[in-house]
C-alpha cells in the first residue's frame, strides 16, 4: 500500500486528491467507485471548514475542490448580513449551480463552461475575485 504525507494545508489537497486519483485507477477500482470517493473527500474537506467557522473571529467560512470535470463550493456564513445561498447561486451562475440557506450552502462549477466563459483563468483567482466583489465592504 502506498502513502503521501503533507502538511495539512489548502495548497495540498490538490496533491492528495491526485494521490487518490491515481493509486485507485492502478488498482482497477471502477469510476463509480472512484467518484463516491471523491465525495467522501470532499465531505472531510467541508466539514474542516465547518470546524474552522466555530472560532469566534471567522464570519464567514468559503472552501473549494476540484473534483471530476469541475469544483464544488461551500459556504459557511456566521453573519445575519450575508446570505451564504445568495452567494453561491451569484458564483456559480452561469458556469453552474449552487443553492441552500443563509447559513449554509453548496455549488457546482462546471470546468468546462468555467473553462468557456474564464478561458485561463485558475478558479481560486475567480473566486476570490467574485468575493470581494459580492463583499466589498468586508475585512480583509
Amino acid at each position: 500500500m502506498k502513502e503521501i504525507t503533507v502538511a495539512a494545508t489548502l495548497g495540498n489537497l490538490a496533491r492528495v486528491q491526485e494521490f487518490i486519483e491515481v493509486e485507485l485507477e492502478n488498482c482497477g477500482c471502477p469510476m463509480r467507485a472512484m467518484m463516491q470517493i471523491a465525495v467522501a473527500v470532499e465531505e472531510i474537506y467541508v466539514n474542516i471548514g465547518d470546524f474552522m467557522i466555530q472560532v469566534d473571529v471567522v464570519l464567514l467560512s468559503v472552501v473549494y475542490i476540484e473534483t471530476f470535470g469541475g469544483y464544488r463550493i461551500s459556504i459557511r456564513s456566521c453573519d445575519d448580513g450575508i446570505a451564504a445561498n445568495e452567494m453561491i447561486c451569484s458564483i456559480c451562475e452561469g458556469i453552474g449551480s449552487g443553492g441552500g440557506h443563509s447559513k449554509k450552502s453548496g455549488g457546482w462549477v462546471s470546468g468546462e463552461q468555467f473553462r468557456g466563459k474564464y478561458g485561463e483563468m485558475d478558479f481560486f483567482s475567480f473566486l476570490e475575485r467574485r468575493l470581494n466583489e459580492l463583499l466589498p465592504d468586508a475585512r480583509r
